[in-house]
């Protein structure tokens, strides 16, 4: 036995594997094959480093020991890190094969290299090197053959603020953790908040990183239409570019008129296999175990027949083919139309009458564009939402209940689509001097999906709302009610309104005069253009153009045309001056636009194409805008503080002399945490706001904020919101008939330490039945939808927890008051490296 008071190494080979021991003080013991190093010492092999005050190894058992301020590396199959007072790790061959821990901490790093987490030698060096993405307490760590490590008795933190001493953990019987293909398999884990159990699995197989294989956190649920739901999410990882999400679960059914029972197991694939091509693919398969319901009065079902299958599916795509070429899908698709308010609960998103569908493909060059495109739309119908299903018999179950007519319509709504659209379009090129010449071709087949005919019945005109109670004329919206519904909605049709009108022959997907027809339209529109700028101070701008378009009747075979010129003008300017770091700029503008009379006369029109002037021989409009911005240059950057615009529409050609069309003022601001927007429309010959919106929103960045949000619309909408293709604004003022849309939203955010708190609101105008007798409605603006939420998780926002109740207005009936659904509730876990678990937040 010997001493050496100097730093010594020593080399102790033992094949197959070399260990080194650097240390103040080295004692080696011959006979029993054992080395004693104190003093800063260090063992150092393969992969693997360990530090302390006091290290023995011993050569026959292939192990060390080390005691007092240990720190040991690992970098072999993953970069790990413990810091205890004694460890005890055995070697096989050049590799740590086991660790037995005394009072110490396992991490795991990342963010940094092997070399480098290998010269970190003490426990502060080891903390700072990259960061620490994981804490493990243990007492026994094996090495399988694999690389992965198999744990005793586990106490470990996926994240948290503070890893030390974190807020939640995971206790396991026995673990496996592979470092390298980032996953953990748990027997019999218990999820701890402090020191209270909340959540146990009998086996777990938990990602340790983004995007790794395995079962998802439980989502359940609670809605007044579905019942309780429990879903269990699967994620596949396909690859570096693509992956799957299966969800099945188990829909127990609520009360109502809407709602689901069932299983149901939705699937999504997401894929990005370059980086020009991405997309994601749904498709949601439904058993609905609840009576089946007539397809056009919801409120009738036959008991003890089920609703059968049910699909629900989208795809969403974009890609970049080269050379020019791209394509885009975004598509949507029930299999029927009750099925968006069986599954959607949000009030908004409820009442989309139509979803729509588009694919396109186009090549975009230095000198032209061409593009191939379909749109289709699927009624999944206004107001009640007509059940009629895409493929198979409908269910009609009131046949006798509508007097006069014997049966329902034996197909349900079918709506216009483009199929196809091919546009052709020259951008602008330089002719001569200041002139230059656009072009744009477009041809469109306007047609349903099936017949060819839109169905609505000979006395829908083409769609055309041209029925009358009286004097009065049918709004389309009481036309489509009258068409299907057996009990027209008060609020869209008046007392006492003939029941029976506009229904003959319809739904039969057979072509009656009257009823919309399959067309194809081909038009051209040549445009000259002329820029000039005048003294540097005005932008001149003047252009001339021709519309053709000619229309053709597929079933009728009846071929109509049309064109017109259409020329305008504009003036720009624009003063500036600066104050400090603040910039004051006024632009000021004004235009002119008119088209001569049409040669020839278009058919009922379809779309905007059709629609692109009124059925007036000449119109000349003209409109003044005054805009004016507060810049301001802070940081090297120029942000915008304040914007104001006031303008005015002029109809100059209007019968009997020239008259105002709408003015406008909108102005926004946003100041520190603040931002405020506002909008306002008049229509000055009738003295009416057509239309008020508003909005303000605080928002401090750090979970406090809160903002309010207003919106109200004359029915027909005002002149810029019908505003044509081709003119500034549509024709003579018009007036309210159906009432006066509103909408609010309002919310708040606030975070209390861990805690956090929303409150959001929707407010939206309903009609009330005053007296069922005499079957008036009243209007008002109503609470519609209110959510709350209360979280709790850590203020680095590495997990958080959230408990939510949404309450919803009744909407199958009408009532004297409002009358408020019981309250869906959910859940919501989002950990970071795992996402968002739990139910889904409305």
């Amino acid at each position: 036995m010997s001493a050496v008071a100097l730093p010594l190494v020593l080399m102790l080979a033992a094949v197959p594997q070399t260990v080194e021991l650097h240390a103040e003080r080295i004692i080696h013991d011959g006979a029993r094959e054992l080395t004693t190093a104190e003093g800063d010492a260090d063992l150092t092999a393969t992969d693997a480093a360990l530090h302390a005050d006091r290290i023995v190894w011993d050569a026959n058992a292939q192990a060390a020991t080390a005691t007092g301020h240990v720190t040991m590396r690992l970098t072999s199959h993953g970069l790990l890190a413990v810091l205890a007072d004694v460890v005890t790790v055995r070697m096989n061959g050049e590799e740590v094969s086991e660790v037995f821990i005394h009072d110490g901490l396992v991490l795991r790093k990342k963010g940094t290299t092997a070399p480098a987490l290998l010269a970190a030698r003490t426990p502060d060096e080891v903390r700072a090197a990259g960061s620490t993405s994981m804490t493990m307490t243990a007492s026994h760590l094996l090495r399988e053959d694999d690389g992965s490590w198999r744990i005793e008795s586990l106490i470990f933190t996926p994240c948290d603020c503070n890893l030390d001493q974190p807020l939640w953990h995971v206790k396991a019987w026995r673990t496996a953790v592979d470092f390298e293909s980032e996953r953990a398999s748990l027997l019999s884990p218990v999820v701890y908040v402090k020191d209270v159990p909340v959540l146990w699995f009998p086996w777990l197989s938990l990602p340790l990183a983004d995007r790794q294989t395995g079962l998802l956190v439980p989502k359940p649920n609670f809605t007044a239409n579905n019942g309780f739901t429990l879903e269990q999410p699967v994620f596949v990882t396909l690859g570096r570019s693509a992956d799957l999400t299966f969800t099945p679960g188990y829909f127990f059914g609520g009360s109502g008129t809407y709602g689901i029972r069932g299983p149901r197991l939705l699937t999504e694939f997401r894929y990005t296999p370059s980086l020009d091509t991405t997309g994601r693919a749904s498709l949601g398969l439904l058993y609905d175990t609840r009576d089946v319901r007539d397809v056009v009065n919801p409120g009738l079902s036959e008991p003890g027949v089920p609703r059968g299958l049910r699909v629900d599916a989208t795809w969403q795509h974009a890609q970049e083919l080269g050379h020019g070429f791209h394509d885009r899908v975004d598509a949507s698709f029930l299999s029927d139309g009750y099925l968006q308010r069986d599954l959607v609960t949000d009030v908004l998103a409820r009442e989309a009458g139509y979803l729509r569908s588009s694919a396109s493909l186009y090549h975009r060059g230095d000198d032209h564009f061409l593009g191939l495109d379909a749109v289709f739309r699927q009624d999944v119908g206004p107001g009640a939402g007509y059940g009629y299903p895409v493929f198979g018999a409908p269910t009609f179950l009131t046949n006798a209940a509508l007097p006069g007519r014997g049966t329902q319509p034996p197909n349900g709504p079918n709506p216009l689509q483009r199929l196809p659209g091919i546009v052709f379009a020259l951008p602008e090129r330089t002719l001569v001097g200041p002139l230059s010449f656009n072009l744009r071709a477009e041809f469109a087949r306007l047609a349903p999906v099936w017949g060819g005919t839109g169905d609505e019945g000979p006395s829908a005109n083409e769609g055309k709302a041209v029925l009358k109670q009286g004097d009065k004329p049918l709004s389309s919206e009481c036309l489509q009610q009258l068409l299907y519904n057996p009990a027209p909605n008060p609020a869209l049709c008046p007392p006492g309104v003939d029941p029976l009108i506009g229904k003959a022959q319809q739904g039969d997907r057979i072509y009656q005069p009257g009823e919309r027809e399959a067309r194809d339209r081909l038009g051209v529109m040549p445009t000259l253009n002329l820029h000039a700028s005048v003294l540097d101070v005005v932008t001149a701008s003047a252009s001339a153009a021709w519309r053709q378009d000619v229309w053709l009747g597929e079933l009728t075979g009846h071929a109509t045309q049309r064109g017109y010129a259409l020329v305008g003008a504009r003036l720009d300017t624009e003063l500036a001056r600066s104050f400090g770091d603040f910039r004051h700029v006024i632009a000021p503008s004004v235009e002119v636009r008119g088209v001569g009379a049409a040669v020839g006369t278009q058919p009922s029109p379809y779309d905007e194409v059709d629609q692109a002037i009124p059925q007036v021989g000449q119109a000349l409009q003209g409109a003044a805008v005054l805009r004016q911005r507060l810049l301001q240059r802070a940081e090297g950057a120029v942000r915008e503080v304040a914007r104001l615009e006031l303008g005015q529409g002029l109809d100059l050609l209007a019968p009997g002399q020239p008259r105002l069309a709408e003015s406008w003022a909108r102005a926004s601001a946003s100041w520190w945490l603040a931002r405020g927007s506002v909008t306002v429309r008049v229509d000055p010959l009738l003295g009416r706001v057509n239309r008020i919106s508003a909005g303000v929103s605080v928002d401090d960045g750090a979970g406090h904020g809160a903002y309010a949000n207003y919106d109200r619309l004359i029915d027909e909408g005002t002149d810029r919101s019908r505003q044509p293709i081709d003119l500034l604004f549509a024709g003579p003022p018009v007036s309210a008939t159906q009432g006066t849309p509103q909408i609010v939203t309002a919310g708040a955010r606030w975070r209390l330490g861990g805690f956090g708190l929303r409150y959001d609101l929707l407010m939206l105008n309903r009609q009330f039945r005053a007296d069922p007798t005499a079957g008036t409605v009243t209007e008002a603006l109503s609470l519609a939808q209110h959510t709350v939420g209360v979280s709790y998780g850590p203020s680095c926002e590495c997990w958080r927890l959230e408990l939510f109740a949404t309450q919803r207005l009744k909407d199958d009936q009408l009532y004297p008051t409002a009358q408020y659904r019981f309250p869906d509730v959910g859940a919501a876990l989002t950990i970071a490296g795992f996402g968002s678990l739990g139910a889904q937040r409305p």
